[in-house]
């Protein structure tokens, strides 16, 4: 178990992709943002902040961002996968958390016992946003895992959203 105890330095994660151009190119194209406030570095320095930083006894941040890199290579053809199944981005059609999850690990992941998290955005009374979609990988970041349990809403509550929009960008 890792405690943190040193606030994260934002300059020192920003020099990652500053020194790398072909890493912040990989970067944008394998973890971009999808939500609409953010830059794909705001994106990348919270999530160092928020999940790397702890790790970095283990894996450096330079490791921590060319192992989101590598499994991403693997889901390149993700966007195309859920368009071709007719669950790709529109504004004009709502999907089910579980129909969402179950055609990724099914047709994207190739295995139906993977489970990954969708986080959501309520748009309105009735419909949500799709914000993320969490893949989790074993230590080796090579391997992708069904992502733990967890008791937070990652942002649809409890029960599953009938009404999730996949916005177009």
């Amino acid at each position: 178990d890792f405690t943190c105890t040193d606030p994260p330095n934002p300059k020192t994660v920003e020099k990652v992709w500053l020194n790398d151009r072909s890493l912040k190119n990989f970067l944008g194209l394998y973890w971009p943002s999808l939500e609409f406030r953010w830059t794909d570095e705001l994106l990348w320095k919270h999530e160092w902040e928020k999940h790397g930083y702890c790790t970095s006894e283990i894996v450096p941040d330079v490791e921590y961002f060319n192992g989101a890199i590598t499994p991403a290579r693997r889901l390149i053809n993700m966007l195309k996968t859920l368009k071709e199944g007719e669950m790709g981005p529109t504004n004009h059609k709502a999907y089910t958390v579980t129909d969402m999850k179950t055609f990724i690990s099914e047709r994207v992941l190739k295995d139906k016992n993977i489970d990954v998290y969708i986080s959501c955005e309520r748009a309105s009374s009735s419909y949500f946003f799709l914000k993320q979609i969490h893949f989790c990988l074993d230590k080796s970041l090579n391997t992708f895992i069904s992502c733990p349990k967890s008791t937070a809403t990652r942002g649809y509550g409890r029960g599953n959203v009938p009404n999730l929009i996949f916005p177009t960008r």
